[in-house]
């Protein structure tokens, strides 16, 4: 990837640091197309991007030592910030493959909690919607966090009760209910 100087190329190692994938290799290709172009390998814990040159390429061959996210449905409860109002690790898995999410289909996820079932039906496909909607704004907050850090931008967290937190909401596609499942709700009566 192309980046603005050395100091990005010293954040994206700092980045890798943080999610557990220190040993990954850095190449860097800086000064390019110039009498000083160089090409070096770094390790991402390095601390040795203090005079790097631009225009700079950048290229990272990422090796993992903390934990890293599976492509099957199912993550770990451990990657998600919870109050214990999650759906877990088991059900998750089995409520997304009922669920299958395919490209350009969007979900609700009524009683959100943490996120998780919203945030790994993003995870399945970029190409996913989803919204969550939760009636607790300091778990509507954790959802917003628990999504900035598994790098789903693209989900929707509405603040409010179902189901007038619905109203003007695009169809969905699926939806599932991870709390306060009433009558009223089934009903689609306030």
């Amino acid at each position: 990837m192309l980046v603005r100087d050395g100091d990005a190329v010293a954040e994206v190692a700092r980045y890798l640091t943080e999610q557990g994938c220190e040993a990954s290799d850095v190449h860097v290709l800086e000064a390019l197309g110039g009498p000083r172009e160089r090409c070096r390998q770094f390790e991402a814990q390095t601390d040795a991007f203090e005079d790097i040159q631009h225009p700079v390429c950048l290229g990272v061959e990422v090796k993992t030592t903390g934990s890293s996210l599976t492509v099957a449905s199912g993550q770990p409860d451990s990657v998600f910030e919870s109050d214990g109002q999650m759906t877990k690790r088991p059900i998750r898995a089995v409520t997304l493959s009922s669920l299958a999410p395919k490209p350009g289909e969007r979900l609700w996820d009524i009683g959100a909690g943490s996120g998780s079932i919203a945030i790994e039906w993003l995870l399945a496909n970029s190409a996913t919607e989803a919204v969550a909607i939760e009636a607790r704004p300091e778990r509507a907050e954790r959802v917003r966090r628990n999504a900035d850090a598994l790098g789903q931008d693209r989900l929707q967290v509405v603040e409010g009760s179902a189901p007038n937190a619905l109203e003007g909401l695009a169809k969905p596609d699926a939806v599932f209910v991870g709390g306060g499942l009433t009558k009223e709700l089934l009903n689609g009566e306030s």
